[in-house]
């Protein structure tokens, strides 16, 4: 029954199949990755004016280069990655939080805030932080997770 399920759902266009550039595998996604690109620019001005952007330039260029160097070494750059996804424009911002947080939204927007830049200690902290930050945008989770709430909407619904 869930193979059914999950083919009547994919065919009715609320649920499509893509691929997973970390794995290469075929997964269930409640986007495309277009969809995601764009769900992301949408939200990132809504965090923008929610939490605001720290105001220190500097700062936000480390972060960035930082960023973009473990973003350099991610699957997602790989030159077997298919294009669409190695061609995505990141975007990392330092948010004028002190709340301890990092997060990322989907098609390559990655945040961490002041409050959590305060706690690191050297460079590889926060290497690592945005490096699990992009894994999350790399894998697609957002969008699984769409997946799965629009696969369980039309089990209930169903």
């Amino acid at each position: 029954m869930p193979a059914l399920l999950l083919l009547l759902t994919v065919s009715t266009g609320c649920v499509s199949t893509g691929l997973n550039p970390v794995s290469g595998n075929t997964r269930a996604y409640g986007y495309s990755w277009a969809e995601e690109v764009k769900l992301g620019k949408k939200a990132d001005k809504q965090i923008q004016n929610q939490y605001g952007v720290y105001e220190d330039e500097e700062l936000q260029q480390y972060v960035d280069e930082v960023a973009q160097e473990v973003l350099a070494e991610s699957h997602i750059r790989r030159p077997e990655t298919p294009q669409k996804f190695r061609e995505t424009e990141f975007h990392f911002r330092v948010l004028d939080s002190p709340v301890i947080n990092a997060f990322a939204l989907p098609g390559g927007y990655v945040y961490v805030t002041r409050g959590l830049l305060a706690h690191l200690n050297n460079e590889a902290q926060l290497a690592v932080v945005l490096g699990h930050e992009i894994g999350h945008v790399e894998a697609r989770h957002a969008s699984q997770q769409a997946g799965r709430q629009k696969l369980t909407q039309g089990l209930l619904i169903g």
